[in-house]
């Protein structure tokens, strides 16, 4: 031990050991007694818990001094309202044990078995080794007139994501501007007769078809429907707020939020997650998730974290790039739910950083990140 500096024999007749020393904002490092210390207390046999953090681990680590055992190593680690995300990434995972979240408003703790990382090197397994589909047509739905270009940009996310055949249904007045826009779009008036007869063909619904949640349209449309859904984020600012709607949308049913749409948007973007997650596993619902960071909320109660990247164009319109990327990923009926959202959120987010890095700002426009699509694509089949 550092010259001093004395360890207390009583701790080492103690059954549990609690580290409350480093948290989540622990930028400096340790003095060498103090990485001693967590040394030593490495090789006691008490259980050990930290909190927040193990100590020794800091956000300004650049190397982690894990060869001469200078991190506590928990067997237990409690967050408190949120987790670190170092909790997710090798090699600090190791020093974490069984981690739980304490929702300290709620009283209840969070298991974080719950919360893992969208890996890059598994997107790449799944989508090179996926064969090709024969399902290629996709639909879009949405009558408000004011928001067609929200269903041009979905329709052209969707194509530049491998879609062949589009359909858009829509108002009569809105059809013909989409297709002047878009030649390869086919572009209808909207009628419940008009919708695919293919149960398996994806839809997805990217503007509001009624003013009034009561309106029994909704009701014909959603019931019973086999259709593959998804919801964009126009629309699901309405519906994660409305009881009935919610209810009405069949199971596994996709939608892609800003979570500050939610009635909760005042919370914490980590306890709005948690708002998500409750959300999903309560209606059989997954969620792509866009706060800080962007999320996918499975109905199982599973969360995903697409890595340490924070949102940096959060532009409703670019949105609606990622759920036409949704809708397109779900022509691949290989996939797992998990996977096909995970894919759209990693395409999504990559394309958007390939765009800053050429236009050398922070706010992409959506035409720019639909043009990366596919050399993003590109990159998880090499």
């Amino acid at each position: 031990m550092a010259k001093g500096f004395v360890l207390p024999s009583e701790l080492k007749h103690n059954d549990l050991l609690i580290d409350g020393l480093s948290g989540y904002e622990q930028s400096d490092s340790f003095p060498l007694a103090y990485l001693q210390l967590f040394e030593a207390l490495n090789g006691f046999e008490a259980i050990k818990l930290s909190i927040e953090v193990p100590s020794g681990i800091t956000f300004s680590n650049k190397k982690l001094n894990a060869e001469h055992n200078s991190i506590f190593k928990a067997d237990y680690s409690w967050g408190i309202a949120l987790p670190s995300l170092k909790m997710f990434v090798e090699p600090y995972d190791t020093f974490f044990g069984v981690c739980k979240t304490l929702n300290i408003s709620q009283a209840i703790a969070l298991p974080m078995s719950q919360f893992s990382l969208i890996e890059e090197e598994h997107l790449r397994q799944i989508y090179s080794e996926a064969k090709p589909s024969t399902l290629s047509k996709v639909c879009i739905l949405g009558l408000e007139p004011s928001y067609y270009g929200c269903l041009l940009i979905l329709g052209r996310s969707a194509l530049s994501a491998g879609a062949r055949e589009l359909q858009i249904l829509t108002n009569k007045e809105a059809c013909l501007p989409i297709q002047m826009q878009q030649a390869e779009i086919q572009a209808s008036p909207f009628t419940l007769d008009a919708l695919p007869s293919n149960s398996n063909m994806p839809i997805a619904i990217g503007s509001s078809l009624s003013e009034n949640p009561q309106d029994k349209l909704w009701e014909e449309l959603l019931v019973g429907r086999q259709n593959p859904l998804i919801i964009g984020a126009n629309l699901s600012k309405t519906i994660v707020n409305d009881e009935h709607l919610l209810s009405l949308l069949p199971k596994e049913t996709c939608l892609v939020l800003d979570v500050n749409d939610l009635d909760t948007s005042q919370e914490e973007p980590f306890e709005q997650i948690l708002n998500v997650q409750k959300l999903a596993m309560t209606y059989g619902l997954n969620f792509i998730a866009l706060s800080n960071r962007t999320y996918v909320c499975l109905a199982s109660g599973q969360v995903l974290l697409q890595g340490n990247k924070t949102n940096t164009s959060l532009a409703k319109a670019n949105f609606e790039v990622l759920t036409g990327l949704v809708l397109a990923m779900h022509i691949n009926t290989q996939l797992s739910n998990a996977d096909k959202l995970s894919l759209a959120t990693y395409v999504y987010q990559e394309a958007i950083t390939l765009c800053q890095r050429r236009c050398k700002a922070s706010i992409v426009l959506s035409d720019e990140i639909i043009r990366s699509i596919s050399e993003v694509l590109d990159t998880l089949n090499k």
